[in-house]
C-alpha cells in the first residue's frame, strides 16, 4: 500500500487541486475529510484550501468509469467516493473495504495531522458515528442528515454551515491542549483543609475559556476550585462539580466584600445575600456549582472592585472549616460561641455557616 500511495502521490507532482469530489447528502466523515483538506492539505495537494465541491454518484466508480487516478491528475481529489486514497468503501471489483477506518481518518493520516491532539477527538467521533451507525437526536452526525434533508437542494449550504462548526470545535480543542496548558504554567496554587479533605485550588489570570477544564482535569492539576481573572479584570469562580463545594458561604463574603468596597454595609438577611442569581456583580449558579463576575454570555457586568488577594482570602475563610475571628477562634474550636448582642463577634457579619450551625447548638445545650 505505501509503495501503491507513493506511487500515485508521485503522478501528481506539478497539479493544482481546485475540486474536491464527493457523494450527495455527504456524512460528517466526508465533510471533515474535506474541512481537512481545506486546512491542511495544500502542502501534499496544492490548491486544495480553495478547491471548489463537486458531486459524484455513490459507489466505486468515476462518473465515467475512468480510473480514479486521471482525475486526481486533472486536479479533481475525490473523498468518500471511487475507492479513492480517502475513500474507505469497497469498490465494487471485489476489493473489501478499508475496515476500522473512514475518510476522515484515512485524511488526517494522509496529511500527517493525525496525531494532532487538537484533532483527536474530532476524529474518534467522526470514526466511531461512521463505523457505528447510531447518533443521537442532536448528535452533530444525526444533524448532518437533518440538514441534508431540510436543503435538498442545497447541499453546500449543508456542508459550509457543519465545517463552520468544526472550525468552532477546532478552536475549543486548540485552547484546550495548546494554549490551556501554556496558561497553566503561570498558575498560582494554593491548598485548604477541608472539612473532606485537601481541597486543592488554582488562580490564573487568563482569558482562555478552556484553562477552567483543563485545570480540572488530571492533566491540568485536578483543581477543585479554579479562579479566573480575564485581561478586564472579572473573576469567574467554578468548582469540580464532584467535591460538592458548597457556595453559599463564598457567595455571601463576596457580595458583602463587594458592598464593602463602595462603603455600604449591608442589612440584608444571610439567606439572601447568598441566593441564587446576580446580587452586586456576582452571580450565583446553584446548578453549575460556580460564581461569576461576568461571563461569555454576561459581558457587560463591570469588573469586581475586590482585589483578587482578598477574594482568596475569601475563599480560604469560606472552605476552612477550622478558621474562626483570631481574637475567640480557641473557643470557637471548642464549640463555644462567645458573641453576644453587648459583645458581638466582628465576623458575625459574615454568617457563616459554621458559626451559625455553632450558635444553633449552644442554644439547644
Amino acid at each position: 500500500m505505501a509503495k501503491n500511495l507513493a506511487d500515485i502521490l508521485a503522478t501528481l507532482v506539478g497539479v493544482v487541486f481546485g475540486k474536491i469530489a464527493t457523494h450527495p447528502g455527504s456524512h460528517l466523515d466526508e465533510i471533515m475529510a474535506a474541512w481537512l483538506l481545506k486546512h491542511f492539505g495544500d502542502k501534499l495537494f496544492p490548491g486544495v484550501s480553495k478547491a471548489r465541491i463537486v458531486f459524484w454518484g455513490y459507489g466505486g466508480m468515476t462518473p465515467d468509469g475512468r480510473p480514479v487516478e486521471e482525475y486526481m491528475r486533472e486536479g479533481i481529489l475525490p473523498v468518500g467516493v471511487a475507492g479513492s486514497l480517502l475513500d474507505e468503501h469497497p469498490k465494487g471489483d471485489g476489493e473489501r473495504a478499508k475496515k476500522k477506518t473512514c475518510a476522515a481518518v484515512l485524511t488526517a493520516e494522509l496529511l500527517g495531522v493525525a496525531n494532532d491532539p487538537a484533532l483527536r477527538q474530532m476524529l474518534k467521533y467522526a470514526l466511531d458515528k461512521d463505523t457505528h451507525a447510531t447518533a443521537a437526536p442532536f448528535d452533530l452526525a444525526h444533524m448532518v442528515k437533518c440538514m441534508h434533508m431540510a436543503n435538498p437542494k442545497h447541499p453546500k449550504v449543508v456542508i459550509n454551515t457543519i465545517w463552520q462548526m468544526l472550525d468552532a470545535k477546532y478552536h475549543e480543542q486548540s485552547e484546550f491542549w495548546v494554549t490551556a496548558p501554556k496558561e497553566i504554567e503561570k498558575a498560582e496554587w494554593f491548598t485548604i483543609v477541608g472539612s473532606d479533605g485537601e481541597i486543592r485550588v488554582c488562580v490564573v489570570k487568563t482569558d482562555c475559556a478552556q484553562v477552567p477544564m483543563y485545570a480540572r482535569s488530571k492533566m491540568g492539576g485536578g483543581a477543585d476550585i479554579v479562579i479566573i481573572q480575564n485581561s478586564a479584570g472579572n473573576v469567574q469562580i467554578l468548582t469540580n462539580h464532584k467535591r460538592n463545594l458548597r457556595l453559599g458561604d463564598l457567595v455571601r463574603l463576596l457580595r458583602l466584600a463587594e458592598l464593602g468596597e463602595v462603603g455600604i454595609r449591608s442589612t440584608a438577611r444571610w439567606c439572601d445575600l447568598e441566593a441564587e442569581g446576580t446580587q452586586f456583580g456576582w452571580h450565583h449558579h446553584l446548578e453549575g456549582w460556580m460564581v461569576l463576575n461576568g461571563s461569555s454570555t454576561a459581558t457587560k457586568v463591570p469588573p469586581t472592585k475586590v482585589p483578587l488577594a482578598l477574594i482568596l482570602a475569601l475563599v480560604k475563610l469560606a472552605f476552612s472549616p477550622n478558621l474562626y475571628e483570631p481574637g475567640r477562634a480557641a473557643k470557637c474550636r471548642a464549640g463555644k460561641c462567645t458573641s453576644t448582642d453587648g459583645d458581638l463577634c466582628p465576623w458575625d457579619y459574615y454568617g457563616l455557616r459554621r458559626c451559625q450551625a455553632m450558635r444553633r447548638a449552644q442554644r439547644r445545650r
